[in-house]
C-alpha cells in the first residue's frame, strides 16, 4: 500500500423476490436483465452461449459515458458473481446469492467496491449505504414486477 486513501465499501443487501430461484437467476444476465431495468444496455463482447455464464465479457456505460468491462465468474442455481472493472477508477466484485424461501427467493447481494487511483473515487458516491439502500430497493421492486407480470399462469 502507498500510504495514500482509497475508498473501500463493503455492502450487503437482501431482497424478498416472489418467484422461486430457478426464475430469478436466467434474470440476472446482462442481455436478459433489458427486460426488467428500464434503461440497461450491455453489449456482449463474449459468451459461448449469449448469455450469463462463467466467462461471458460485457460492457455497460456509466451515465457519465464510461465504461464498466464486467466479468461472470460464476454462474450456477444459487449464485451469481461478477468482478466489474471501472477504467482507471476501480473495482466491483459483486456477489449474489439465491435461496428458496417460500414459494419465493431470498436474494442477497453483496457489493465490494474499491477506488484503485486517489481522488477517482466519485463514482463511489453510489455506494454510500444510503444512496445503495435506495438502488437495491429500486431493482428489487422492478425485479418483482416483472416476475409478477411474467408469472406462469
Amino acid at each position: 500500500m502507498d500510504g495514500k486513501e482509497r475508498f473501500e465499501a463493503d455492502l450487503t443487501a437482501v431482497m424478498a423476490l416472489r418467484a422461486a430461484p430457478d426464475r430469478v437467476l436466467p434474470l440476472l444476465c446482462p442481455v436478459r436483465e433489458a427486460l426488467w431495468i428500464p434503461g440497461w444496455e450491455a453489449e456482449v463482447l463474449h459468451s459461448r452461449s449469449g448469455v450469463a455464464e462463467p466467462g461471458c465479457v460485457f460492457r455497460t456505460r456509466d451515465v457519465d459515458g464510461s465504461a464498466r468491462v464486467w466479468v461472470v465468474t460464476r454462474h450456477e442455481p444459487g449464485a451469481a458473481d461478477f468482478v466489474q472493472f471501472l477504467e482507471g477508477r476501480g473495482v466491483i466484485r459483486l456477489e449474489i446469492r439465491l435461496s428458496a424461501q417460500g414459494e419465493g427467493t431470498r436474494a442477497e447481494w453483496r457489493y465490494c467496491a474499491r477506488a484503485l487511483e486517489p481522488g477517482a473515487d466519485g463514482w463511489m458516491e453510489a455506494y454510500t449505504p444510503e444512496a445503495f439502500r435506495s438502488r437495491m430497493g429500486r431493482l428489487e421492486t422492478l425485479l418483482n414486477d416483472h416476475l409478477e407480470a411474467t408469472a406462469p399462469c
